[in-house]
C-alpha cells in the first residue's frame, strides 16, 4: 500500500491495488533468444525457462501529478526483493578477444531496486503512460550462475565479478540504462494498468518486448 493525496492519485491507488493479484507472479517465459550481430559483444545467446518472481510485492512510494504539464507524473516504486532464475547456451565474443560460450543455469537475486520515473499520463479511455523516462537504482544484485565455458571455478568467478560490478554499473550509467528499458518499462506498465483477470495483456506485452531489438 501508498500514501497519496489527490483524487487522481487516490484512483491510481484503488487501480494498482485492485489489480496486484492478477500481475504474473512468477513471470514465465519459455524461449527467446539474443542476437548480438555487432559492437564489443557479438554472438547468440538462447534462454529458456525463464522465471521471475516478486513482481507483485511492489511498493509506490511517491506518486504526484502536474496538471499545469499536460498532466505530467511523477512516482517511485520499489521492490524489495526479485528473483531471477533462467536456463541458458550461449555463444559469444567480446572485444573480438574474450570468447564466453556455455550452457547451465543462471539465478540472480536483486535488492532493493527502485524506480523512479516520469512522463505523462492519460486517463482517456482508460489510464496509460506516455513519453516515459525511468531512473534506476539497486542496492544489490547478487548472480549464481553455472557452465560457463563448462567450468564451474570459472563461473563463479565470473559471478562474483558480475555480483561486485553490475549494482555499481547500473547506478553510475543512469542514462544508458535508462535509454535502453524506459520504452520497456511503458509498454509493461501500460499493459499492467490495463490488464485483464487473465493476465492476456502482460503476456501480449511481453511477446512485443521480445520480438523486437536484441531479442528474437
Amino acid at each position: 500500500n501508498f500514501t497519496v493525496r489527490g483524487p487522481i492519485e487516490d484512483l491510481i491507488n484503488a487501480t494498482l491495488e485492485d489489480l496486484r493479484p492478477n500481475i504474473p507472479d512468477p513471470l514465465i517465459i519459455d524461449d527467446f533468444e539474443i542476437n548480438l550481430p555487432d559492437g564489443e559483444i557479438v554472438g547468440y545467446a538462447n534462454v529458456s525457462n525463464f522465471e521471475l518472481t516478486g513482481l507483485q510485492g511492489f511498493h509506490v512510494s511517491a506518486l504526484t501529478f502536474d496538471f499545469n504539464n499536460n498532466l505530467g507524473v511523477n512516482f517511485t516504486v520499489d521492490f524489495g526483493l526479485l528473483n531471477l532464475n533462467s536456463d541458458y547456451w550461449a555463444d559469444i565474443v567480446i572485444a573480438q578477444l574474450i570468447p564466453l560460450y556455455g550452457e547451465g543455469n543462471a539465478n540472480v537475486h536483486i535488492n532493493n531496486l527502485v524506480i523512479e520515473g516520469f512522463g505523462h499520463g492519460n486517463l482517456t479511455g482508460g489510464i496509460s503512460v506516455s513519453n516515459l523516462r525511468v531512473l534506476v537504482h539497486v542496492e544489490t544484485a547478487i548472480f549464481d550462475i553455472h557452465g560457463l565455458i563448462y567450468n564451474e571455478d570459472f563461473s563463479q568467478i565470473v559471478s562474483e565479478v558480475l555480483t561486485d560490478a553490475v549494482a555499481k554499473f547500473l547506478n553510475e550509467h543512469t542514462k544508458f540504462v535508462s535509454d535502453i528499458i524506459s520504452p520497456i518499462l511503458e509498454t509493461i506498465i501500460n499493459a499492467i494498468l490495463n490488464i485483464d483477470s487473465d493476465q492476456t495483456a502482460v503476456g501480449a506485452s511481453i511477446d512485443e518486448i521480445l520480438s523486437k531489438g536484441l531479442f528474437k
